[in-house]
């Protein structure tokens, strides 16, 4: 089931996708908005839950669709 919502996902060209970023919940309640995202790969795999299970998730790669400036990047980056 998860694979052919995955499928979808990345097919349905009409989708949008934006990413909203923040470094730590230091920093307020506010977000930096850093553009609009195309999915381009998925894959599936586990993570262990704090009990030690492994729990089903699904890892994307997004291209973003502008150029991140160079200060907002090292905001980002660096401590």
């Amino acid at each position: 089931m998860a694979n052919m919502y995955i499928k979808q996902h990345l097919i349905y060209k009409d989708l949008k996708i934006h990413l909203f970023i923040k470094k730590s919940d230091d920093e307020g309640k506010d977000f930096y908005y850093m553009g609009q995202l195309t999915p381009k790969d998925w894959h599936q795999t586990t993570i262990k839950n704090d009990k030690g299970q492994d729990l089903p998730i699904v890892n994307f790669k997004y291209k973003i669709h502008n150029i991140v400036k160079d200060e907002l990047y090292d905001y980002f980056t660096k401590d």
